[in-house]
This record gives C-alpha cells, structure tokens and sequence, in this order.
C-alpha cells in the first residue's frame, strides 16, 4: 500500500506528542479528541469505502462508511455511561435496504449494559435513519470494555 503524503505528517506529530506525553504525564488531551484523532487515522488508513444506498434513474447514490459510521458514533455518545469504539458498516448481498451496522462500545461500570444497549440501538436506528434515509437492518452491539474515568 502506497503511503499517500499525510501519513508521514501524521507519524511525526505523533512521535512529538509521544515523547511530549513522557515528559509530562500528568497532561493528558480530552478523551474527545483522542477518539477522533483515532478514528480519523483509522479511516484515512483504510480509505473511504462506500455503501450503495439507492439506484435511481439518474445514477446511483453512494455514502461513504465513514459518514455513517460518524452518525452511529454520535447517536452511541447521546447515551450516559457508554462510549462508542470501532464501528463497522456494510450492506449484506441480499439483504434489500438494510444496513448491517456493528459497533463495540465500552460502558461505565454500575450501567444497566441491558437497558443501556437498548437506548444505543434505538438511537443508532433513529438517527441513522433520519440522516442517511435508510433504516438500519441489523444493529450488532458488542460491550468490550469497563471504563473508568
């Protein structure tokens, strides 16, 4: 795989903020902001993939798994205690106009992982739903993790 001219930009702010973290420990960047640093350079790094939404007499409507991903990202962080990780996104041969949407998130301990996972399906489902116009077919959870803040 060819390194396209960001990525070794990329490992050298890296490297900086690396040996800046040694020297400091007790500095640390908002969780907020590692995650999308995270996820940007795992998106960039696997390049944009796309899932066909509709084919129309005009051309067909494609949407890039990574703006969706965004969508489930955010709708999983609507829920108190839960923290999304990766998410993965595709659409099943066969499987008409559902999404196949597989998240794995992290919960805070002392959450209701029942009732919590219920409110993160829900919201994926709506949000998705509302923004990209499609309904979601299946919704995989998967809790990995315990957090502590």
């Amino acid at each position: 795989m060819a390194l396209t001219p960001s990525l070794p930009v990329l490992a050298a702010a890296t490297a900086s903020l690396r040996e800046h973290d040694l020297r400091h420990p007790a500095l640390r960047p908002p969780r907020r902001l590692v995650q999308a640093v995270l996820a940007a350079a795992a998106s960039h790094a696997r390049g944009a993939d796309r899932v066909p939404l509709a084919a129309t007499l005009h051309g067909r409507v494609d949407i890039s798994e990574q703006a969706v991903a965004a969508v489930v990202h955010d709708a999983a962080r609507d829920v108190a205690g839960v923290r999304s990780r990766r998410c993965r996104i595709d659409r099943p041969a066969g499987a008409g106009s559902g999404l196949r949407i597989q998240l794995r998130t992290a919960v805070a301990p002392g959450v209701d992982i029942r009732r919590a996972m219920d409110l993160v399906r829900r919201n994926i489902r709506e949000a998705v739903a509302a923004s990209v116009g499609v309904v979601p077919g299946t919704v995989h959870l998967t809790v990995e993790d315990l957090y502590d803040d």
